[in-house]
């Protein structure tokens, strides 16, 4: 929300120095050649820069969205573990009162088996 913010005073300042900057102005490039004011070379600037700022952080987006995609994965799958574990010891503690294994001892030496 705080990019959106910077962003949307960025634009503004931008739309003010470019009203500010009337003056007629002759633009060329190799044999073409074009007669405007500089309101539309200021904004053709900036939307061109701010279109290969977003083709340049294409790449570190997509990564990110891969590693999101990974991890949401990983979340599901441990949940789906979890709630097997916990239907795993439901039903240890329904055959057994017990969530601990059961164990039998000898009736002649008292020992645990």
């Amino acid at each position: 929300m705080v990019s959106r913010g910077i962003a949307l005073g960025g634009l503004f300042v931008l739309a003010v120095f470019a009203l500010q900057n009337m003056e007629a102005v002759s633009v060329r490039f190799l044999l073409w050649s074009y007669d405007t004011t500089l309101v539309p070379v200021i904004l053709g600037s900036a939307a061109l820069g701010a279109c290969l700022v977003a083709i340049v952080s294409l790449g570190a987006r997509l990564r990110r969205a891969r590693e999101v995609d990974r991890l949401a994965e990983t979340v599901h799958a441990q949940a789906e573990r979890i709630r097997r574990l916990d239907t795993y010891d439901r039903d240890a503690l329904q055959q057994t009162g017990s969530l601990l294994p059961s164990r039998s001892t000898d009736n002649v030496k008292g020992e645990h088996r």
